[in-house]
């Protein structure tokens, strides 16, 4: 990993043996160093390559931080099944549909899968008491699911207050 490697982004890591740790230069795919191989040869290779890639536990968080951290690393080589070329028409994309600080977007998101995922965790442990679930069930009915959008504090103070007079009433 480079000193200029997104830090919000881990290297993807698993204690699993991958086939890229087990064979590193079946990865390797610049055309400029051939190293007297055929053109046919290394098309091969990277066929392999990605048959390979698309098996990895990894693949996703792979991909994300080769996404993330186009260095010098990153510009050849397969990279959860993507090459050079593909991984850059994939950062377009992502900035055309997320913006100019598309990075940030995904770090936002992974942060907030990472919460989520902690929330679900926690649940486990520590479950919703029947008042927590009957003001959950009346939200829902009130207010539909809302997805990612979340709500200012100032709107859950209003909301929760909505509720809990729905609960008396309904009592």
């Amino acid at each position: 990993m480079t000193d200029s490697a997104d830090p919000r982004f881990p290297t993807p890591d698993t204690s699993q043996a991958t086939p890229c740790r087990a064979n590193p230069q079946l990865f390797d795919c610049d055309p400029r160093d051939r190293d007297g191989e055929s053109y046919r040869a290394m098309v091969k290779r990277i066929a392999r390559a990605r048959t390979l890639c698309t098996n990895c536990p990894l693949a996703t968080d792979c991909l994300r931080w080769a996404l993330v951290n186009p260095t010098e690393i990153t510009r050849v080589g397969i990279w959860a099944a993507t090459a050079p070329y593909e991984r850059q028409r994939l950062r377009a994309r992502l900035a055309q549909r997320l913006g100019p600080n598309w990075v940030d977007v995904l770090a936002a998101r992974l942060q907030d899968d990472k919460d989520r995922a902690d929330r679900v965790r926690q649940a486990r442990h520590h479950p919703l008491t029947v008042e927590q679930t009957r003001l959950l069930h009346l939200d829902r009915t009130h207010n539909g699911r809302r997805g990612r959008r979340h709500s200012a504090p100032g709107e859950q103070a209003l909301h929760r207050a909505e509720l809990l007079a729905a609960l008396t009433d309904a009592a």
